[in-house]
């Protein structure tokens, strides 16, 4: 498989700060954590600024959906979190407010999204900008885009390889796509888990 060449992936650090601009133009402190809306059911916790608070339902449903979907390949997330809040433990998918007329599959593939956005931490570039963090090419990149293919195709079953993002590669999605149900999943298991660190290579398609 022909390696992805020379990307660089400029991500924005965003540290979810809502400031106030007075009318002396000096910033206000930002908000406080503690001024989210959280509400749990089972394991799942969702998160929101209280603005926001109407969609947590939706979310929670939305979790579940994506949990259940995704329990044989991957760990079940427990917290989901708009930007801005801060929680010990480990890190909350992303979620964010819902525009109006927006499809339970879309908000599922942007949890998914989010969860494969970010390369591991080992390919990370050196930079002199601050709050400006890039990513070099590593061993399992090409993986990732694989792995979110599939995962896309879970979650949409009607669409073609075409319609999967993954441009140039339908060729490989098929092969995926049509091996037997058990060596789909232990692939995408494994591309995942060389997506998350630089040591090991995608591993070969069925």
């Amino acid at each position: 498989m022909a390696k992805r060449i020379g990307v660089l992936a400029a991500v924005a650090l965003v540290v979810g700060m809502t400031f106030l601009q007075r009318s002396d133009s000096r910033l206000t402190t930002a908000r406080q954590p503690a001024e989210a809306v959280c509400r749990t059911e089972a394991e799942i916790t969702a998160c929101m600024w209280p603005e926001h608070g109407e969609h947590l339902d939706r979310w929670l449903k939305i979790a579940r959906r994506y949990r259940e979907t995704f329990a044989d390949i991957q760990p079940r997330a427990t917290l989901f979190a708009e930007k801005g809040t801060k929680w010990t433990g480990p890190e909350p998918i992303p979620i964010g407010s819902i525009e109006p007329g927006t499809s339970d599959e879309h908000l599922v593939e942007s949890l998914v999204t989010s969860t494969l956005r970010r390369p591991p931490d080992c390919a990370r570039l050196p930079s002199d900008q601050p709050g400006m963090t890039s990513y070099g090419p590593y061993p399992g990149m090409i993986g990732r885009d694989l792995a979110a293919a599939w995962m896309k195709h879970r979650i949409r079953p009607h669409l073609p390889p075409q319609g999967l993002g993954v441009p140039g590669r339908e060729e490989q999605v098929e092969r995926l796509l049509a091996a037997p149900e058990a060596i789909q999943v232990d692939s995408v298991r494994r591309a995942l888990q060389a997506g998350d660190e630089c040591e090991n290579p995608m591993p070969e398609l069925p």
